[in-house]
């Protein structure tokens, strides 16, 4: 597991190197990278719910309130990988990749951006009512807390981004966030390992109950 970033950032690397030959459809909307990273952020929130089954049956209110919060960020970020459910309805194919409704021109459109404000707001609001960012607090201080894999998935982030913006990739962009968004599993499994070691549980037990 703590060589994991290292194997993800030699995938990072290679991703920058072959992506010019991968297919261009690969970086399409609804293309299979894209796919990918609905499956990654779908395994986060099914073990994020499995973890927070087994903190409630264990007793560990920490855990629990934890990864009940976590299941709701790898929600929102599965809602916006599908752009709000637009990738279902495609309405033609260009140069560019996949033609997607307006969501003015969906029927639900207009309840997305009223509903994605609602539970950002209700997340952020369970977060403090449960002090989720007390917990978040000793955890950075945890000296195995995962840093190298924040660091490796900030860096994906960055290559993402000058991928879209500046080099005009879509290739290097969706394979980037394929490596932030497994890192973001790798980072809640070594999270959960922490939870439940002993370096920690001491100070979580004094500072968070």
């Amino acid at each position: 597991m703590r060589h994991l970033k290292w194997i993800l950032g030699v995938g990072l690397i290679l991703s920058c190197w072959f992506s010019p030959s991968l297919p261009l459809e690969w970086g399409w909307k609804n293309g299979p990278l894209e796919w990918l990273q609905v499956a990654v952020l779908a395994s986060g929130l099914l073990l994020s719910a499995l973890w927070a089954y087994q903190a409630r049956h264990s007793q560990n209110g920490i855990g629990y309130r934890l990864w009940l919060w976590a299941i709701m960020g790898w929600a929102l970020l599965i809602g916006r990988e599908l752009s709000w459910g637009r990738v279902f309805f495609i309405t033609g194919v260009n140069e560019k990749g996949p033609i997607l409704m307006r969501l003015s021109e969906l029927r639900f459109g207009y309840l997305v951006h009223p509903m994605f404000a609602l539970i950002v707001i209700l997340w952020l609001l369970a977060g403090y009512r449960h002090e989720i960012y007390r917990h978040i607090y000793m955890l950075l201080t945890c000296p195995s807390f995962p840093f190298g894999d924040v660091g490796m998935a900030m860096i994906a982030c960055v290559i993402g981004y000058i991928g879209e913006k500046y080099l005009y990739l879509p290739v290097v962009e969706e394979l980037a966030e394929n490596i932030v968004y497994l890192e973001s599993v790798v980072i809640a499994t070594r999270v959960r390992l922490l939870l439940n070691s002993q370096q920690c549980n001491s100070a979580t037990e004094r500072c968070l109950k």
